[in-house]
């Protein structure tokens, strides 16, 4: 493969353009709150009788998947030399 190829799967295009600490706080927290509501709207159908496509577990399932997935294209933690 050509150098250029390889260039996005290098330690430093993730150091660039891959997910840091804040990025991933933010997107768990407006996963938690989407997977939140949208748990609770299908509590609600159910209740009311609507055949429903997904359950109640489905959604926070999925946005765990995804982080998980996230979390692997993430920054590592830098440590600093006095924690190690």
């Amino acid at each position: 493969m050509p150098k250029k190829d390889n260039y996005k799967y290098s330690m430093e295009f993730r150091e660039r353009y891959g997910f840091n600490g804040a990025d991933m706080h933010w997107m768990e927290e407006a996963f938690d709150l989407f997977a939140q509501k949208a748990a609770d709207e299908v509590k609600k159908s159910a209740i009311e009788g609507k055949t429903l496509m997904f359950t109640e577990d489905f959604f926070p399932q999925m946005f765990k998947d995804i982080l998980w997935k996230a979390r692997q294209w993430s920054n590592p933690t830098k440590k600093l030399m006095q924690d190690e």
